[in-house]
């Protein structure tokens, strides 16, 4: 006796109440996440990054939500999760009381009626490997604008294995517009570029192109167009590492000394 055949299309129709059991048992699983504490006003964007290493412990979700503010005017924050258990703490957020990186500036409400400022836009552009293998860092980009046309900082975000908080890797940033992409490990930068002389208005190069990557133990920037901050030490259109500046001894200053006179007390 033969295996009785079953027609395709019964199959496929038999098939479906199966796959739409595991779609909603991975939107209930989805939904049975929580985060300590949740994220403000609604999520615009979430990223899962393993900043601390590929272990479950190393695992953040990077959140970006908004707060409404007035009318259609709103509040960028930028929440990120460590793992913990079956759901997320809060280890850092922007803007808030205990935020040590300022990354998100916080609007306030001009006086006589004015406009919330500065206008900020927050974006999570993605993540990668790019200080090395088995630990990701995650990029966000923040624009603000006042009276002008701004600023746009991308930022790269790390943590130490444990896991640890989160830790500034290196930023790029550039006056008006920025826009990064991620590149296998390196971060594509596009952007204005303006050279010491060249006014908001007029940038030098209206496009110009850059490319951010990690090697030897330090970022590097080719070209060298826009600002490159590592840990605090600004290298503005500089390549390679800054340099250690070791005083000769010619170079230190001493203080003169006083004549024998300038030290006897005066009589009254």
């Amino acid at each position: 006796m033969g295996l009785a055949k079953v027609p395709f299309a019964r199959l496929k129709i038999a098939a479906i109440p199966i796959a739409l059991l595991a779609l909603a048992g991975g939107i209930a699983s989805a939904l049975t996440v929580t985060f300590h504490p949740a994220p403000p006003g609604h999520v615009v964007q979430t990223m899962t990054a393993y900043l601390a290493g590929e272990a479950m412990n190393g695992r953040y979700r990077l959140i970006n939500s908004r707060v409404s503010l007035s009318g259609s005017e709103s509040q960028p924050y930028l929440s990120i999760y460590a793992q913990r258990g079956d759901g997320f703490s809060e280890v850092y957020q922007s803007p808030s009381s205990h935020d040590a990186l300022s990354l998100v500036p916080r609007r306030q409400k001009m006086p006589g009626n004015g406009p919330f400022l500065p206008v900020v836009t927050l974006q999570l552009i993605g993540k990668g490997e790019f200080m090395g293998s088995g630990r990701q860092q995650g990029v966000v980009l923040v624009h603000e604008a006042s009276a002008d046309c701004g600023s746009t900082t991308v930022s790269i975000l790390r943590s130490d294995p444990g896991p640890g908080p989160i830790r500034l890797a290196a930023q790029a940033s550039n006056s008006c517009d920025l826009a990064a992409s991620i590149q296998g490990n390196s971060i594509v930068l596009t952007g204005p570029y303006y050279n010491a002389t060249a006014a908001l208005c007029c940038p030098t190069q209206a496009r110009a192109r850059a490319v951010l990557t990690y090697g030897n133990g330090r970022w590097t920037m080719h070209p060298a167009y826009f600002k490159l901050t590592v840990r605090g030490m600004a290298r503005a259109r500089v390549m390679g590492p800054i340099p250690k500046m070791t005083p000769s001894p010619k170079n230190i200053m001493k203080p003169p000394i006083p004549s024998p006179g300038a030290l006897q007390t005066p009589r009254p």
